[in-house]
């Protein structure tokens, strides 16, 4: 080959590499083809047709403005649209008992195999005599589970109770897992247990 078609070559090639580059980034939408640097573009149907007409100018102002209303309304309607995706993430309580004091009952949860970052453990307690009780903690990740924070629930609350039914179930902003099995909490036996 001559040094003409080496470089030709060499320029095709880079011509390439930058539109494959181009290609792939668009594609995973990194900078600059991100959500927060586009902008729409809608057309603007308030043109002015003709200057000494001030009805038709009055006319579609208040239309644009209409129209920008409607689509803010839209907007609002599309998030509150978005649906949380149901998932099966292994959540399960991993153990109760009292605190040593006595006067708490502590519960730990976790979630095997999956980690986010900015969702809370609800926590859900039935009580014998039909009384319910959710809990919200905080979720502490690590590199390949979370484990939801330990609830403590006062053990006066309950003196009267006999057992409690605990399930734990993680919700975020993208996902809302399925609750985890029901554990059966016997507060006589553990209130005995401490004494």
């Amino acid at each position: 080959m001559n040094k003409n078609k080496k470089t030709l070559l060499k320029l095709i090639i880079l011509i390439i590499l930058i539109i494959l580059t181009l290609m792939v980034t668009y594609y995973n939408r990194v900078w600059p083809f991100d959500k927060k640097n586009t902008k729409s573009v809608t057309s603007n149907s308030s043109q002015k047709i003709n200057k000494s007409n001030n009805q038709l100018e009055k006319n579609s102002t208040k239309q644009s403005k209409e129209d920008s209303k409607s689509d803010k309304v839209f907007q609002v309607e599309q998030k509150n649209q978005k649906s949380k995706i149901k998932k099966n993430i292994g959540i399960m309580i991993t153990g109760y008992n009292l605190d040593q004091t006595g006067q708490k009952l502590q519960i730990d949860a976790v979630a095997l195999n999956y980690v986010e970052n900015g969702g809370k453990c609800h926590f859900h307690l039935k009580f014998d005599d039909d009384e319910t009780k959710e809990i919200i903690t905080d979720v502490l990740t690590g590199p390949s589970s979370m484990s939801c924070k330990t609830i403590n629930v006062k053990i006066n609350q309950f003196k009267q109770k006999s057992f409690v039914k605990v399930d734990v179930q993680y919700i975020s902003d993208n996902i809302e897992s399925d609750k985890s099995e029901q554990v059966d909490i016997d507060l006589k036996k553990i209130r005995g247990e401490h004494e």
